[in-house]
């Protein structure tokens, strides 16, 4: 399996906030990790729940990579942020 198909980041592009929903039957606690398109690290947060807003209003445009790291494994997203 692919611990990617837990989970779905909505609107994709954004504007600002997206919306992370987790599907998955393991804990939802999760390190997430938002990095630039040149690998740096530009947001870390903790969370403990299945659904959750990320606020990437202060970035600038371009794409970002969203890397979740819990139970079931590592998952990583792109996110278009306009």
């Amino acid at each position: 399996f692919s611990f990617d198909q837990f989970f779905k980041v909505d609107p994709n592009p954004t504007n600002g906030e997206v919306l992370v929903s987790y599907f998955g039957k393991w804990s939802a606690n999760m390190q997430i990790t938002v990095t630039d398109i040149a690998g740096k690290t530009v947001m870390t947060k903790t969370v403990n729940e299945y659904s959750y807003t990320l606020d990437l209003s202060s970035f600038p445009a371009g794409i970002y990579s969203v890397r979740f790291l819990g139970d079931g494994g590592v998952a990583t997203k792109k996110v278009v942020k306009q």
